[in-house]
Parts: C-alpha cells; sequence; structure tokens
C-alpha cells in the first residue's frame, strides 16, 4: 500500500506536533569518538544478533543501512571498557535499548516521535511504567479481547474509515507495536529507565528534524 500524501505535520493526540527531547549525544572519555585507544568500531556478535532479531521492522536494505550507520555513530561514543553500553555479568547492555529505538526511527520515521514522546510522557506521571514489556503493551491498539493501550494514538481510535491517511497511519502504527512486540522475546534488557535515557538522544536522529 502507497504512503498517501501527508498534509501538515505529524499529527499527536492533543491535535498538534508533539515532538521529542533531543539530548546531545556526549563522547566518554577513552572512546573511539574521542581518539582513544579503541580505533575500532567492530560490532560484537551479541550486537548483530541482536540487530538481526529486530529486522522485520525494516522493510528495504535502505533503512538497515541508516540504522547501522547511526548506530555506529553512537556506539564510537561509547567508552565500551568502562561503560554498561555492552553490558556486565550482572547486567544486559543498553546497546539493546539504541539498536530497538533506533530500528524503530529507521523503520517507521512518522510514527517514531510519538514512541519517543510517549516515553516522556511516562516518565512524568505519579506512577510511570518501569518495565519495557508493559510500555510496549500500552502502545498497542485492541486486539482478541485485550484492551486498547494507553499509548495508542487517540487520533488513531477514532479514525475516519474514509480518510485514506489516517487508514494508512493506522495500519502503520499496528505493524510497527506488533513488531516491537514481537521483538521484546529477543531483549534481556527490561527495565524501562535506559530506554527514556536514550530515547532523547535517539529523538536527535528521528523523522521530525529541530
Amino acid at each position: 500500500m502507497a504512503a498517501p500524501k501527508r498534509r501538515g505535520g505529524m499529527r499527536s493526540d492533543r491535535g498538534g506536533d508533539a515532538i521529542p527531547t533531543r539530548s546531545l549525544l556526549t563522547v566518554q572519555p577513552g572512546s573511539a569518538a574521542a581518539g582513544g585507544a579503541q580505533d575500532a568500531m567492530d560490532l560484537t556478535r551479541t550486537e548483530v544478533e541482536f540487530a538481526q532479531s529486530l529486522g522485520h521492522l525494516l522493510d528495504t536494505p535502505r533503512p538497515a543501512k541508516r540504522l547501522m550507520n547511526t548506530y555506529r555513530l553512537i556506539g564510537s561514543t561509547r567508552s565500551v571498557g568502562f561503560s554498561e553500553f555492552l553490558g556486565l555479568m550482572e547486567r544486559p547492555g543498553e546497546f539493546q535499548a539504541v539498536l530497538t529505538l533506533l530500528t524503530i526511527t529507521a523503520g517507521y520515521p512518522t510514527l517514531a516521535d510519538r514512541v519517543l514522546v510517549a516515553l516522556e510522557e511516562d516518565a512524568g506521571l505519579e506512577k510511570p511504567t518501569t518495565t519495557w514489556n508493559d510500555f510496549v503493551a500500552a502502545l498497542q491498539p485492541s486486539s482478541g479481547g485485550a484492551a486498547t493501550g494507553a499509548y495508542f494514538p487517540k487520533d488513531l481510535r477514532a479514525a475516519d474509515p474514509n480518510d485514506n491517511l489516517a487508514q494508512y497511519e493506522l495500519a502503520q502504527w499496528t505493524n510497527m507495536t506488533q513488531g516491537i512486540s514481537d521483538s521484546t522475546w529477543h531483549n534481556t534488557l527490561t527495565e524501562l529507565e535506559p530506554y527514556r535515557r536514550w530515547g532523547r538522544v535517539v529523538a536527535r536522529f528521528s523523522f521530525t528534524l529541530q
């Protein structure tokens, strides 16, 4: 199904443009980007296998190439020998959050900002979500008798059957959230906090630019 031409900016739950916060990409001392000893940016087997598990969110090689180029850029700023980016014995690597969010922005660039905004809005609640799986469930439309997720966009809930753009976005959102849900089977980083923190960095590479 070809994408209809977009009329204006991205629609949000509030009827306007929802723009996520964009954080600076800091460079850690000792990282490849800082000119440290880790000049090579070769991906580990764990990173490659996890990236492959997200492949169903990308429909062509072009976004996959963009994803890996951006991931390598971000990874080059991490001093992996002294950080938790690749994971420690007692903690899964935060690279899983970076790859997951980057894959969403690469595969669904016009919808990704809504996911990143939802991460921020959830953090401001009195009782914020604590796990990635619960957050992903909150993105889902109603299906099979399950309740509609709290972060399923309100404008898509009331999508006009005769509005081709709305119906296209609804189909895209459904495909995206199903793909994200499927990927959780391979994800061992279940705590939501790293996704919130990295979401502000990933937002710098999302569709809506400032």
